[in-house]
């Protein structure tokens, strides 16, 4: 098939998902539209936001969400636009990330975070699901989809404030009681508030108050 590659790039050339400028069939951005990404290199960024809130072992973001930006696009391209690949290629880039951070040994899975099941079968996939192909596939650790389900059908949170966030997020989450875990690695694609994710952790502890949390995602948007 690699034989073919070059032809087939001839005729379907692959492109930026960005600006739309021929790039080649290894990434989905070209260099100029990678180089704006505005990359977060302190871990404690994201674990900053969850102080008082969540006792998490490891919390990172590898980007900041901005609008208009670059980073707006590569969210929209996963989310909306059914982009698996760029998911699983900065899943990687995530799993690099954290590879120095969290001994595999110390994950028991992956825990991408769960959108409801219609939602799922209209858009035809997770986009943590696959962020977390890409960690799973540098950091060798199992993904887990069973562990944890979304009850509610929400409508998006994207255009809520911070208080309707937290309205909308109730009794959203369920745990599978027959799996026991001592510490997983909770992935989603974009943290604004923590809410999602602080509501998702307490259900989790809820059941497993001893259990180890971890989180990554891959943005986080800039504190205002």
């Amino acid at each position: 098939m690699k034989i073919f590659s070059p032809i087939i790039s001839l005729i379907y050339p692959f492109v930026c998902v960005c600006c739309e400028k021929e790039t080649d069939n290894k990434t989905p951005l070209c260099i100029f539209c990678y180089n704006d990404i505005n990359f977060i290199y302190s871990k404690e960024i994201t674990k900053t936001l969850f102080y008082g809130r969540l006792d998490l072992n490891f919390a990172g973001s590898l980007f900041y969400f901005e609008e208009k930006k670059v980073s707006q696009k590569i969210i929209h391209a996963l989310k909306y636009e059914s982009n698996k690949k760029i998911g699983v290629y900065f899943g990687k880039k995530i799993g690099l990330m954290i590879k120095n951070h969290i001994e595999k040994p110390e994950i028991d899975f992956l825990v991408p975070i769960p959108i409801h099941h219609k939602r799922k079968y209209k858009r035809g996939y997770n986009q943590s699901e696959c962020l977390s192909k890409g960690i799973s596939e540098i950091c060798k650790i199992q993904i887990n989809t069973s562990f944890l389900i979304k009850n509610k059908n929400n409508k998006s949170q994207s255009k809520k404030t911070g208080l309707n966030r937290w309205k909308n997020l109730t009794q959203n989450f369920s745990v599978n009681k027959n799996i026991t875990p001592k510490h997983i690695l909770l992935v989603d694609d974009v943290i604004t508030t923590g809410a999602t994710i602080e509501d998702a952790a307490k259900t989790i502890l809820s059941v497993f108050p001893n259990i180890q949390i971890s989180i990554v995602s891959l943005a986080i948007t800039k504190s205002k």
